[in-house]
């Protein structure tokens, strides 16, 4: 299927059990950085439809710095508002909408989220993986046996890890299911295989196969493992000790059902919350006319148990048609569906000793209605995707590890106390208030932004006290560096920050050098070019250089009109020479054009002054990891040295 397979027994950097987006995405990150790895799944294709469809703006973000961002929104729905509906106050059985809304997306620039089915999220995800001539996913191959050596954990240079896995034959393959059909005009129902088609080479991942040779088993060994196999995990399973699911699962039930639908519903292509006095439902809008209704079905221990069937399906959609009272809706084709118990759960460690690491439903799990599981798993894997790279590049400590749990439990924990209080509006036996419906939709929307997260002091993001914070007042430690528009000093376009952020494992300092209208500024940056050439010549890989692929990369953004600046003049650190290659345009910005100064600029809009300038790291993760001046370089080094490794 035109993967080529390792010979039986193999050694590898790094070993991924799963490939849902969560696996994928490291996967992504590390052939982005150019990581020896494998990827395997027991499955036989991706996800055909349905499961996860809610891809949120951060997330489109962070795909935007692979460039894969295009293959989603030009398949997917594009949420642009929200409808609000509740019992008519003279009708009680029937519904009447309360208010609309637009989806908001904080200041990122994607602004609102997208609606698209799994399949189309691991097919591009494959796609960019390929771009970065990265592995195949190895189909119906299935782990059977894991052992790890706690002695050799210690020395990062050794393959502590021994995974056995097996090729199933292709008759014993698990199917995806789903069940979707038609119903034909005479009523009946006819069983379909839904959409499946998606990007590029794509065909060799919807026709089911094993990858290698059927009935074979293999050892791989491998210095790290990530488990992203989600919630019934088998590598968590392995360390039953270690890795414990804690919180609580519930008995009410949820039907899930995509359909296109044949309504008269006014709102029917807008995101909706529905309370009636029959129930509620929640409503999302889809690619392909589609819509997705999550409908809440009896409580109690009996229906607890009900299994996704397409007479669980039938028996979730008629309850809907009640909700959606006085307006009938129907539908002719389903594209999926199944059943969910309402529940949270997240496990008290995210890793073993370093080598072993979970993430996505194998950590956390909780209901779909915030559409946060495929969007929250994936920025897992996208934290610990860069420190793996880095340290196996021999860039940073193997010690930067551990931040992996410490920065992303709270963020998964944050996650699950949201999606408690979203799931108690759509149980409980009364209709929730529009006001108070309102309130958590603005919670969801700005965790969906990523606005909200930021990590805490730690190795990888310096304390405050290591920093001149006050040099950029719009920063926050720990946070995504936020987009502005930018200039390039040498063609004249308009460029923004994020362009200059592509995701490929390079840590980037961007120095805010102020106006540099005159000979004086120049005379004063280009000093501390020097010393910046010498601080990142410390910490550059020792088969590297700061001026080439896994050095920090320095990005200078001035404040002065580009008329007034010759880039020869500065300082090569800031526009470095290659030989072969010449110059390169891409490292010296202005924030304004030569055409005069923008209302606001990328100054204004960071809080930086035009007079002192600024300097900040920003790490692989496109986080601020450190905000100072150029007179605060020796904080700089002090903290860039807890972490890299020095260069002898």
């Amino acid at each position: 299927m035109g993967e080529v397979l390792p010979t039986a027994d193999e050694h590898t950097d790094v070993i991924i059990v799963g490939a849902g987006p969560a696996g994928l995405m490291a996967s992504l990150s590390l052939s982005a950085s150019g990581i020896p790895h494998q990827i395997i799944d027991k499955l036989g294709t991706r996800a055909l439809n349905g499961r996860a469809d809610g891809f949120h703006p951060r997330t489109l973000e962070i795909w935007n710095s692979f460039d894969i961002a295009d293959k989603v929104e030009s398949v997917g729905y594009r949420m642009s508002e929200i409808g609000f509906w509740g019992p008519h106050p003279d009708a009680p059985d029937e519904i009447v909408r309360q208010r609309r809304d637009v989806v908001n997306g904080g200041d990122i620039r994607q602004q609102r989220g997208i609606t698209i089915h799994q399949g189309y999220i691991e097919a591009a995800l494959m796609e960019g993986i390929r771009a970065q001539n990265g592995p195949f996913v190895q189909r119906g191959v299935k782990p059977s046996a894991l052992s790890l050596d706690n002695l050799s954990c210690n020395d990062h240079s050794s393959y502590p890890i021994t995974l056995e896995v097996d090729h199933l034959k292709e008759e014993n393959l698990e199917l995806w299911g789903g069940f979707p059909h038609s119903i034909t005009p005479a009523g009946q129902i006819k069983e379909e295989y839904g959409w499946t088609g998606a990007f590029g080479r794509d065909s060799e991942d919807i026709v089911p196969h094993v990858s290698g040779v059927e009935g074979r088993r293999r050892t791989i060994r491998a210095k790290y493992l990530i488990g992203a196999d989600g919630g019934h995990s088998w590598v968590r399973r392995q360390f039953p000790d270690h890795f414990l699911m804690e919180g609580v699962t519930s008995n009410s039930v949820f039907g899930v059902i995509d359909i296109i639908p044949v309504t008269d519903f006014p709102d029917i292509r807008k995101i909706c919350t529905i309370m009636s006095a029959h129930g509620s439902v929640l409503l999302i809008p889809r690619e392909n006319n589609l819509v997705r209704l999550y409908i809440r079905l009896a409580d109690g221990q009996d229906n607890a148990k009900q299994v996704a069937s397409l007479e669980t399906a039938g028996k979730a959609f008629k309850i809907a048609q009640k909700i959606f009272q006085p307006y009938e809706i129907g539908y002719n084709y389903c594209d999926w569906s199944t059943v969910y118990t309402v529940g949270q759960r997240i496990a008290n460690h995210y890793s073993y000793a370093d080598r072993v690491f979970l993430a996505g439903d194998a950590v956390h799990t909780h209901t779909p209605s915030g559409g946060h599981g495929c969007n929250v798993s994936q920025q897992d894997t996208y934290n610990l995707g860069f420190k793996l790279a880095g340290v196996l590049q021999g860039q940073l400590a193997p010690s930067v590890l551990s931040t992996y749990e410490s920065e992303r439990r709270p963020i998964a924990q944050e996650l699950i106390d949201l999606d408690t209080t979203l799931a108690k509006i759509y149980t409980s036996d009364s209709p929730a208030s529009f006001e108070e419906v309102k309130r958590i939709y603005a919670r969801v929307s700005d965790h969906g932004s990523g606005n909200h997260i930021c990590y805490g002091s730690s190795l990888l993001v310096a304390a405050p006290e290591a920093c001149e914070v006050s040099r950029a007042s719009a920063l926050r430690l720990g946070q995504r560096m936020p987009d502005a528009e930018i200039i390039n000093h040498a063609s004249g376009g308009l460029s923004s920050i994020h362009a200059q952020l592509k995701t490929n494992g390079r840590w980037r300092m961007l120095v805010f050098a102020g106006s540099l209208s005159d000979e004086e500024s120049i005379k004063q940056v280009n000093p501390t070019g020097g010393k910046i050439a010498e601080l990142l010549e410390s910490v550059s890989p020792k088969s590297d250089s700061a001026s080439t692929s896994k050095g920090i990369q320095v990005v200078l953004i001035h404040a002065g009109n580009p008329a007034d600046l010759e880039v020869g003049a500065l300082h090569s650190v800031y526009y470095p020479f290659n030989k072969t290659t010449g110059y390169d345009y891409n490292t010296v910005f202005a924030a304004t054009s030569v055409a005069g100064v923008n209302e606001k600029n990328v100054y204004d809009i960071l809080g930086i002054g035009k007079d002192a300038g600024a300097i900040v790291i920003i790490r692989p993760d496109q986080v601020v990891g450190w905000i100072g001046g150029v007179s605060h370089l020796d904080r700089l080094r002090t903290w860039l040295h807890t972490f890299m490794v020095l260069r002898e």
